[in-house]
């Protein structure tokens, strides 16, 4: 008998939302990714609820020849991985394919801050919007004259900010992933079970969307959902956000 899985329907639907492949479903949920039975596992229990994985980089076989002409073409192996229609989680595998071959790639820029040219990836990428996205708000606030501050401690809020004399509880939220053109946002939270926020926990959602998008959403306008379509809160918008 199938052993059940160690997750529950709705983290699985955000981790496939959240996610560009089945490996990074199963690290998204703390699994080990290389785990053939667990993926097929996520695969299944996935398809059984409808969810959409349309937007999964599908694997692609790497030839010598295909490296070397996207080797020869690009600057940096962020560029490698788009010319081979590959994730921005190739560039490792890529790396020991290119050393196999004994192809020199000294002239190509990291993906990540590089080492001895001292400049950064020439591309941001959006699967890392979920780690920069408290920088990006913290600076978006602070930009607005607003002094922000961060807890000491893990909170159920992600930042403080000093609106005016008030201090609000931040939670910052992304999204990048859309349902019928829409961008969708969790303002939930997933461990261990799918809990929304409550008022004496946090005040209001700062949310970037794939677009880049700043959202300001006070609790009173959202509480109580687990997600909410972002095309229903465009007067909650921020202009001119930093990005």
């Amino acid at each position: 008998m199938p052993r059940a899985p160690r997750y529950t329907a709705e983290q699985l639907a955000v981790a496939v939302a959240e996610s560009g492949s089945w490996r990074g479903v199963l690290r998204h949920l703390g699994l080990a990714s290389t785990s053939s039975s667990a993926i097929r596992t996520a695969r299944r229990q996935a398809e059984g609820a409808g969810l959409d994985y349309s937007h999964f980089v599908r694997p692609r076989r790497v030839t010598d020849t295909h490296l070397r002409s996207a080797l020869d073409d690009a600057n940096s192996w962020s560029e490698v991985s788009a010319r081979l229609g590959l994730g921005a989680d190739s560039e490792r595998r890529l790396k020991a394919h290119a050393q196999r071959l004994g192809i020199d790639t000294a002239h190509l820029l990291t993906d990540s801050l590089t080492t001895g040219t001292g400049r950064p990836a020439s591309q941001p990428e959006l699967n890392n919007l979920r780690h920069a996205a408290p920088l990006l708000a913290a600076a978006s606030l602070r930009m607005r004259g607003h002094h922000v501050s961060w807890p000491l401690e893990p909170a159920r809020y992600d930042l403080l900010a000093d609106l005016g004399g008030e201090i609000v509880r931040v939670q910052v939220k992304t999204t990048t992933h859309q349902q019928q053109g829409r961008w969708t946002v969790w303002l939930s939270s997933t461990s261990p079970t799918r809990t929304v926020y409550a008022d004496d926990e946090v005040d209001a959602f700062y949310v970037i969307d794939g677009d880049m998008t700043h959202y300001w959403l006070p609790l009173e306008r959202v509480a109580g959902y687990q997600a909410v379509a972002l095309t229903a809160y465009s007067d909650c918008v921020l202009d001119s956000s930093p990005a």
